[in-house]
């Protein structure tokens, strides 16, 4: 633990991640960052809790990168940061954000942050059915915002609701109904297991396309399992 710089450094896990226990926090060490051995390199990136920084660093993307335990830490706990190429993944809900802006108050105008784009989701929940390279790809396709734009978001309308569902016209059946069968076939609805039983390359538009196709054929089940699309 690097005590002055409150930076404790992590070169152990005593316990698996599970979904019951997303964070292990350093014991006694409440109000610091924690980070994977050292930081190095110029590029790095600032996550919420282990499973995010796990997940976030095995793309390779970046040099090294810090989490923090809690989404309450002081603004001055990453002024340690301040000399780096920062970029900042925050978490999709009130307290996500609420911990994220005041990380970036001691950053530079130039860090990025990224925000998942579903409801109360976290970055586990963007890349954990993805492989690392799969999560490369993902990650490199988002377009981030600026910390001017992060910094005047309200807080308070986070987690975004979810819109309800809108049954477009021109549903893609014939693939709805590949991708039913793929299901019942694999009894999985994992995107990436689909997307290889049914020959597909593994892209971001196939992972999309392959989501909406899933979301679609759960709201018509009725209608795809009796056979009246066909």
């Amino acid at each position: 633990m690097d005590k002055p710089a409150r930076i404790g450094r992590v070169r152990g896990l005593q316990q698996l991640f599970s979904r019951q226990r997303k964070s292990l926090s350093l014991t006694g060490w409440k109000n610091g960052l924690c980070g994977i051995s050292f930081i190095r390199g110029d590029k790095v990136f600032v996550a919420e809790g282990e499973k995010d920084y796990l997940g976030i660093a095995a793309t390779g993307i970046y040099a090294s990168g810090v989490f923090a335990p809690t989404a309450s830490l002081s603004s001055t706990h990453f002024q340690a940061l301040k000399d780096k190429d920062v970029v900042v993944f925050a978490q999709a809900d009130k307290s996500g954000i609420t911990g994220a802006q005041s990380w970036v108050t001691e950053l530079t105008e130039s860090t990025e942050i990224f925000i998942p784009d579903a409801a109360g989701n976290d970055w586990t929940d963007v890349v954990i059915e993805l492989t690392p390279a799969e999560a490369r790809e993902t990650l490199q396709q988002l377009t981030p915002i600026t910390r001017e734009q992060f910094l005047s978001l309200d807080p308070a309308g986070y987690p975004i609701p979810v819109e309800p569902a809108v049954h477009h016209p021109n549903l893609n059946i014939p693939f709805m109904l590949r991708v039913h069968e793929a299901v019942q076939q694999l009894q999985s609805t994992s995107v990436a297991a689909i997307l290889n039983h049914l020959g597909m390359e593994k892209n971001n538009s196939n992972r999309q396309k392959t989501k909406r196709a899933l979301k679609n054929v759960d709201n018509y089940k009725t209608e795809i399992v009796s056979g009246y699309f066909k």
